[in-house]
């Protein structure tokens, strides 16, 4: 049996919640279910007592990205819902297409805007609305944010409350 702990790890981007399985496998949780954690008060304290006690069960799966689900024993006494979490802990569907592929001169509205660090570096991601498709931005616009991390931070927060919008011109 695994020894589990969850803990909250320092990064170079922020705080990331992981789980430590036996001090030699440690599993990143998405920030999509940090965040809902976040929200509601307590939940994150009943969910790490949990884990101490073996009441938590964590089945990570890949359907088009990683997702991940926690399921509760049937024997926990502690108050959990935990639906929102793992809800947001399966991965949207979006696929990635290439710049190359959206519709010149066409307006897209962005669900969400992120910074992946790939094998290539610091990389600019835009959730596309419509038809669940994401698209990397051009490195020009990826080194500009590496640079101007208070503008991407705008971005975002203007994404997630859905008032932003790209267009692709073509190429330029």
């Amino acid at each position: 049996m695994f020894k589990t702990k969850v803990k909250i790890v320092k990064t170079r981007f922020s705080d990331k919640l992981v789980l430590d399985l036996d001090g030699s496998v440690s599993v990143f949780i998405p920030d999509r279910v940090k965040k809902a954690f976040e929200e509601t008060e307590g939940l994150f304290e009943n969910f790490s007592n949990a884990v101490d006690k073996k009441w938590i069960a964590v089945k990570i799966f890949r359907e088009n990205n990683y997702s991940m689900e926690f399921i509760v024993d049937e024997s926990c006494d502690i108050s959990l819902d935990l639906y929102e979490v793992n809800v947001k802990g399966t991965s949207p569907k979006h696929k990635r297409v290439a710049l190359s592929k959206l519709q010149p001169e066409h307006w897209y509205a962005v669900s969400g805007v992120k910074q992946i660090l790939t094998r290539y570096g610091l990389k600019v991601l835009f959730e596309l609305v419509e038809d669940n498709r994401s698209v990397f931005a051009p490195q020009r616009m990826s080194s500009t944010f590496e640079k101007d991390q208070e503008s991407l931070n705008e971005m975002m927060v203007a994404a997630e409350k859905g008032g932003l919008e790209m267009m692709h011109l073509g190429d330029t």
